[in-house]
């Protein structure tokens, strides 16, 4: 989440097409203002992030389990920022953690209220595989994912997929091909207007 969140911010602001008088002039390259809120369940994490924040004016970490509790952090975020939604949300390596704690309902639960709070969403859903590793380790710590069992969705790419077409009113602008070491897919969709 660190660097990911650090590339990103550096690569917008410096990417993003900006009205700026240092546009309008020619005279040399705007950037653009752009501010980033990145949430995370893991505390440890979220310290770790913030102490290695190096654009501390425009990239907020939180602390937040998004399923309980991320519509107060959220609201305030906007309201400080001046807006009613976000450009763009990323969720990487998120689904299977909620889908396992929360199940069918909760992810799509969770996908529902992410398409209301922005236009566009790049969403990286683990493969089934993820989730019997997952549930491995967990038995081998004594724990489990009550959940688990009582999964109906599997084909977590088409699922999403189906949730964000048919229940959100968004479309698929692209669908990257397996590119990490994980084998993982990157998928885009953009609200319909």
């Amino acid at each position: 989440m660190i660097n990911l969140t650090q590339e990103l911010y550096k690569f917008v602001s410096t990417n993003l097409s900006v009205t700026s008088s240092v546009e309008r002039t020619g005279k040399g390259k705007g950037v653009a203002d752009c501010h980033i809120l990145g949430i995370d369940l893991d505390p440890v994490l979220i310290v770790r992030a913030e102490e290695a924040n190096k654009f501390t004016s425009n990239v907020t970490y939180k602390c937040v389990n998004y399923m309980s509790d991320s519509e107060n952090t959220i609201s305030l975020y906007l309201k400080q920022q001046n807006r009613n939604y976000f450009d763009c949300i990323f969720c990487f390596s998120v689904t299977m953690w909620i889908h396992l704690n929360y199940g069918d309902e909760g992810l799509k639960q969770f996908l529902i209220s992410v398409s209301v709070q922005t236009n566009l969403v790049v969403i990286e859903p683990q493969p089934w595989k993820c989730y019997r590793s997952a549930v491995r380790r967990m038995k081998r710590s004594g724990g489990n994912f009550p959940k688990f069992g009582n999964l109906k969705m599997r084909e977590l790419v088409s699922d999403i997929e189906n949730i964000f077409l048919n229940e959100c009113n968004f479309i698929r602008i692209e669908k990257g091909n397996p590119s990490t070491d994980w084998g993982r897919q990157i998928l885009f969709f953009k609200k319909v207007s």
